[in-house]
């Protein structure tokens, strides 16, 4: 009960992250990818931190060397489009603690590492997933397009007219990104009573 508990703590927090963020596609999509980014190096950051049994000042050096991979990010971000990490600005540091909150539910000192870091990485990757799913929808209802990462800079694609999405851009503001993440929930949860209902039969 406490690791399904755990779970939903954890793809909700990292919804609400993504609502502060301007709803386009590739915004979002930076956020998620430096997520990853921080599960990936924070979970060998702080397996090395044990090993030297640095437990006592391992909160404080995680949040330092997190902070120091999301600096980085923001910078090689600038030199990708100035326009595009000025937009994300304070919001690029938002994956720092939700990766620490994640980070700290998921651990296990006795796991060794690979099978943590596999395990790590899964869990992410799945909360990824979901996350994608909820900036491919907030930006398609809000704005009727889907904004992509290229070379020269986000190219926005437009799919659905203009003239046809009046009332769906209720969700690119943040109260409808907040709802939007409720109903994510919503489903995630119906999913799962639906599968378990299933496996009983």
């Amino acid at each position: 009960m406490q690791q399904k508990n755990n779970f939903y703590i954890n793809v909700a927090v990292s919804l609400t992250m993504l609502v502060p963020v301007p709803p386009r596609f590739t915004y979002g999509l930076i956020l998620v990818i430096t997520f990853n980014l921080l599960i990936l190096f924070g979970t060998l950051f702080k397996r090395m931190l044990e090993i030297l049994r640095m437990q006592n000042v391992l909160n404080p050096l995680m949040i330092l060397f997190l902070t120091s991979v999301d600096m980085l990010v923001g910078i090689l971000l600038t030199y990708y489009d100035p326009l595009l990490s000025l937009s994300l600005n304070f919001v690029l540091f938002l994956p720092v603690f939700t990766s620490l909150i994640i980070g700290r539910l998921l651990a296990n000192k006795d796991m060794p590492l690979f099978p943590l870091l596999k395990k790590n990485m899964l869990y992410s990757g799945f909360i990824t997933l979901i996350s994608l799913v909820f900036l491919f929808i907030r930006e398609l209802f809000g704005y009727g397009s889907i904004t992509l990462p290229q070379l020269t800079g986000p190219v926005q694609y437009q799919i659905i007219p203009p003239e046809h999405i009046l009332t769906g851009i209720f969700f690119a503001t943040i109260p409808g990104g907040i709802i939007l993440t409720a109903l994510l929930l919503a489903f995630l949860t119906f999913l799962k009573k639906l599968f378990l209902a299933v496996k009983e039969q």
